[in-house]
């Protein structure tokens, strides 16, 4: 084993305790946050229980299988510029992706990592994991005419968390507003209660984007670093591409997106830069 393996080797073990770590917290948020407060108020106590049990092995399918099959790569795994491929260095197909998944149910599975790089599912799949040795590039070309220099994924961050802040910001404004209106005068049951905030929450998120994008091709946290949103040609994208751009951010695997490549989800889909 050169050199090089014995890295990748170590950045694996890395990528297995963060992934664990982010897969457990929010299968425990699920828990006690989301299932603690509505599940027992519909359905038994036992068959709370089984789906619990049930649940867990389908989020772990999920937190692996769905980013490997759209990225090739988990977010540990993103973190130190790994990608899963097959036995002769190329992208791994999705059937591969799904068997390496499915052998994550058998028991003990990481144990030849022990003695090699590649753990039981990986063998059975015929894949393996490598490290790009190159980052993600910036400038892109998109045809034979156009070149687009991509926002970097650090400025990329702050930006998204800016915006996120401003909209968080806004949000406790319209429910400040609204309690202090509605609540102390209506009888208003606590399901209907939490609807009311969630459709305020998210119809702020629409807007905030949507509105932004759609009149000056950026958000105040895209201003901050002077970038703007064009289409293939360079030029201003349409309302459909902006109206697509905005929805797919409502999709769970997006706000992570960023961690494996320097375009988004919503921006893969929308084509735009």
């Amino acid at each position: 084993m050169n050199l090089t393996d014995l890295k990748t080797k170590e950045y694996r073990y890395y990528a297995y305790f963060i992934d664990r770590f982010l897969f457990v917290s929010l299968y425990i948020f699920y828990v006690f946050e989301v299932d603690g407060f509505y599940a027992y108020e519909y359905i038994s106590w036992e068959i709370a229980e089984n789906l619990r049990v049930y649940g867990l092995l389908s989020f772990a399918i999920f937190y692996f299988l769905g980013q490997e099959l759209i990225f090739k790569t988990t977010i540990g795994k993103a973190f130190f510029r790994m990608k899963i491929v097959d036995q002769y260095q190329k992208e791994a197909s999705y059937k591969a992706i799904f068997i390496r998944n499915i052998c994550r149910l058998i028991p003990f599975y990481v144990i030849p990592y022990v003695n090699n790089n590649v753990g039981l599912h990986d063998k059975i799949a015929n894949t393996t994991i490598v490290r790009e040795k190159a980052k993600h590039k910036t400038k892109i070309k998109v045809n034979a005419l156009i070149t687009v220099d991509l926002l970097e994924r650090k400025k990329r961050f702050w930006s998204y968390l800016l915006d996120r802040l401003i909209i968080f910001f806004w949000y406790y404004v319209a429910i400040f507003i609204f309690d202090d209106l509605f609540l102390s005068s209506w009888t208003w049951s606590m399901d209907l209660f939490d609807i009311v905030h969630y459709s305020v929450f998210l119809g702020i998120y629409f807007i905030y984007f949507f509105a932004q994008e759609i009149v000056a091709q950026k958000t105040i946290g895209k201003k901050l670093f002077r970038a703007y949103i064009v289409n293939e040609n360079g030029n201003k994208p349409s309302f459909k591409q902006i109206l697509i751009r905005t929805l797919m951010r409502f999709v769970p695997m997006d706000s992570i997106s960023f961690v494996f490549n320097t375009r988004g989800f919503h921006d893969k889909v929308s084509k735009t830069y």
